[in-house]
């Protein structure tokens, strides 16, 4: 890899490695070759035509793949991605950058006439796998996965971070957060974790409920349940960690300090029983 980097070769044409047609539109997905003495493959990108003629919508990222058998939770063959309830199957790609613990984003488009994007959902690590499950009855599937915020607080590793719940909804201007909207997903994490806890201490599980509160909007019980079940000894730094990467203050504190970036992280931390998508061909 490193004689190539050095000496990178020719980019190769694009060359078309999937196809699907939909009602009104016929998706390619093509991809293209950095050559040398180490192939491999450079970008990818969607090409979304009209089934009757017009412009072309092209969308280029590193790896695409808009199989839903690959990344959506409980798909099964014949259920069709109908993000916004309109009937029609809609194309929803996820994109991944690769390399360790990053990054997952989908992109979604409604294939109804004329095209529309209606979702960008940035997942970091937790996107490999979502669940899509209509929450609210309005036909609209949610979008479920984790929260990438909370990996290495204090001393501990990537595998014994909290991956609380994230929810994202459809919205007047594509899909969107909404986590303080469906606070059943946050009461079903929770009971999950305690029964997690009743095993022994688990700082993943003690952190996610504290964590599972601050998501749904719950700050004080938050802090009541980190001072209750969280052990460890590093436990005033995850503190100060959570009050930076929530931009919450401490009980009693006039002032929230501003919140620092973000970090990454893993697959969905919630998977509902029902499966992807109501809609069926």
């Amino acid at each position: 890899a490193l004689a190539q980097d050095s000496n990178p070769g020719q980019l190769s044409s694009w060359k078309v490695v999937r196809k699907k047609s939909f009602p009104n539109y016929n998706v390619e997905i093509l991809e293209r070759w950095m050559m040398g003495k180490f192939p491999r493959i450079d970008s990818m990108k969607a090409r979304i035509v009209p089934s009757e003629g017009g412009s072309v919508t092209e969308f280029e990222a590193t790896w695409l793949t808009p199989d839903p058998r690959e990344f959506v939770v409980g798909w099964k063959p014949g259920q069709i991605l109908d993000m916004n309830g309109d009937g029609l199957e809609d194309l929803v790609l996820r994109n991944s950058t690769g390399g360790a613990h990053c990054c997952y984003s989908y992109d979604i488009f409604s294939l109804s006439k004329p095209l529309k994007k209606i979702g960008n959902v940035e997942l970091q690590d937790c996107g490999e796998k979502i669940v899509l499950h209509d929450l609210n009855g309005d036909k609209k599937p949610e979008i479920i996965s984790c929260d990438a915020k909370f990996t290495y607080l204090g001393d501990l590793p990537y595998s014994q971070s909290p991956f609380p719940p994230t929810v994202y909804t459809l919205g007047l201007s594509g899909y969107e957060r909404a986590d303080k909207a469906f606070k059943q997903i946050y009461a079903e994490d929770i009971q999950r974790q305690r029964e997690t806890l009743k095993k022994g201490f688990d700082p993943a599980a003690a952190l996610q409920i504290v964590t599972d509160y601050f998501l749904m909007g719950d700050e004080n019980k938050g802090w009541e349940e980190f001072n209750a079940l969280y052990q460890g000894a590093d436990k005033e730094k995850i503190r100060l960690q959570l009050l930076q990467k929530m931009g919450l203050a401490l009980p009693g504190a006039e002032t929230a300090p501003q919140p620092a970036s973000g970090a990454k992280a893993p697959a969905p931390a919630v998977s509902p029983e029902s499966p992807a998508s109501d809609a069926s061909e």
